[in-house]
């Protein structure tokens, strides 16, 4: 279970959303509903070249490593940038 999102722990959060360990992805998913939007967004909203690595990198391990074990609809990795675009109001 990941902890309480906050300003100083954001970064990492996203950090890891960027990495092609599904568990991660799928603990991260599980877990957005549940944290304070506020801080995530922000710090999403204030590093959008980050972002949009974030979003060329989840296609890209998805097409790699799980395309043959996850329906692009069901892979964790697109349903975490889905809330991030909700967070920063942009497509994923």
């Amino acid at each position: 279970m990941l902890p309480q999102v906050t300003s100083w722990n954001a970064p990492f959060v996203v950090a890891l959303v960027g990495e092609y360990i599904v568990e991660i992805l799928d603990d991260i998913s599980q877990a957005l509903p549940k944290m304070d939007a506020a801080p995530l967004g922000k710090f999403l909203r204030r590093n959008p070249e980050l972002l949009r690595l974030i979003c060329a990198r989840v296609p890209s391990y998805w097409d790699a490593y799980y395309r043959h074990e996850f329906q692009r609809s069901a892979y964790p990795g697109f349903k975490i940038l889905e809330a991030f675009s909700e967070l920063t109001d942009t497509a994923p």
